[in-house]
């Protein structure tokens, strides 16, 4: 196998062995960048994070009504966030 450190393909590039489109680099290097006030998000709050176009097409009030069911048992659930 051969290695993939940080090899820039047109518009992609591979972090590690990880395939990642420069919408999420860009994404989250914004989500992380040091400076509070350069952060996405620091002007408007989550409407930035909402409008940026890794998110494009998310129904945004659709999801604040969905409900997760697991397919795992509660006890199992619990383990999980003691663990």
């Amino acid at each position: 196998m051969e290695s993939c450190n940080r090899v820039e393909v047109k518009r992609e590039s591979y972090i590690g062995c990880l395939q990642v489109s420069l919408v999420v680099r860009h994404f989250m290097r914004a989500l992380l960048q040091r400076d509070p006030s350069k952060r996405l998000g620091s002007r408007r709050g989550a409407n930035d994070i909402k409008a940026h176009p890794f998110l494009r097409g998310i129904d945004w009030p659709l999801i604040r009504h969905v409900v997760f069911q697991s397919s795992l048992p509660l006890n199992s659930l619990f383990l999980l966030v003691l663990y």
